[in-house]
């Protein structure tokens, strides 16, 4: 089985390219630092070609040049696996897609071209490849610096991760979301 993942050189991608390293799997880095940029359409385009021979896609790279390029390697690598049941394609999205307010235009974008990947998931996930939308709260990276926001670490993602995987055969989960349970616990005291 051969398994491509996108942005696989820290956080989350690190840590599910080490997963699979661990487990023995042919792994694959397609990151901006081996010239694997999403951002760029010519290296988005030439990376369809490449992944035709994979089994798994781990869509995880995002790039701030191009929000929505995540989305467009999303939509290609569905039509280029389409109607391939052997393939399966885990889009790394995000639990900012459950609000609608936020406080800088940043975030809002981020948001929204995550959401574009929620809408694309439900609408293309009743045939194949199989499609599987991880949608995590703040996971504790280099990425995400704010103090104040409770974050889940990275191992506690891949807690998560290695129950969709271990069970990919027998069970179909097409959205998952989750999140550090302090942060339920501070929406409970902000005013509403």
């Amino acid at each position: 089985m051969k398994i491509a993942i996108t942005g696989a050189t820290k956080g989350i991608g690190k840590e599910i390219y080490n997963y699979f390293m661990d487990y023995g799997y042919a792994v694959s880095n397609f990151s901006r630092e081996n010239g694997w940029d999403i951002g760029d359409e010519g290296k988005r385009y030439a990376l369809t070609k490449e992944l035709q021979d994979y089994d798994v896609l781990i869509n995880n790279a995002f790039s701030q040049n191009d929000f929505n390029a995540q989305f467009e390697l999303l939509k290609a690598m569905h039509w280029v696996w389409h109607k391939q049941e052997n393939k399966i394609i885990y889009n790394i999205g995000s639990r900012i897609t459950d609000f609608d307010e936020f406080d800088n235009n940043l975030a809002r974008q981020y948001a929204q071209a995550k959401k574009k990947q929620d809408n694309f998931i439900r609408k293309h996930s009743h045939g194949h490849p199989m499609l599987v939308n991880i949608r995590p709260g703040a996971v504790d990276t280099e990425f995400l610096v704010d103090p104040n926001i409770p974050k889940m670490s990275t191992r506690q993602f891949i807690g998560v991760f290695d129950f969709l995987w271990q069970n990919r055969k027998d069970l179909y989960i097409r959205d998952i979301t989750f999140c550090e349970k302090t942060t339920l616990d501070a929406f409970d005291n902000v005013a509403h």
